[in-house]
């Protein structure tokens, strides 16, 4: 029980701040923590869990702030801890980089490229 209250005490800490930095009303805040916590106790993933706490709490004011440096730092830290966390990186980028392009565009972008890709190779054949 301890292993997983650590844990779950620094998401909630790193939530709480979250929330009082976008000054969030309560009934929203039930709804972003309900993923956060589902995903936490109940399928145990307190990785995935540790490190979306992390970008929602420390990771997002960062970037906000223009604390580059500092981002790429905890954003390489995460990845130690969960390898899917060097998706991070790509709102900072899609930020330097000065493009309009939102993270889903992105991911859309990426899926037409691949089932292009598997329509050229049926082809082929």
């Amino acid at each position: 029980a301890f292993f997983i209250a650590c844990p779950a005490v620094f998401q909630m800490l790193c939530f709480a701040r979250f929330c009082k930095y976008f000054k969030i009303a309560t009934p929203l805040v039930l709804v972003l923590a309900y993923p956060t916590l589902y995903m936490t106790y109940f399928t145990s993933a307190i990785r995935q869990g540790i490190v979306a706490a992390v970008y929602l709490g420390i990771l997002i004011p960062m970037l906000l702030e223009k604390k580059y440096k500092s981002y790429v730092f905890v954003t390489v830290l995460c990845s130690l801890i969960h390898s899917a966390s060097i998706v991070f990186i790509f709102p900072m980028v899609l930020k330097k980089i000065g493009k309009s392009v939102t993270l889903f565009k992105l991911f859309r972008i990426l899926y037409m490229n691949k089932k292009i890709g598997k329509e050229n190779e049926r082809q082929k054949r």
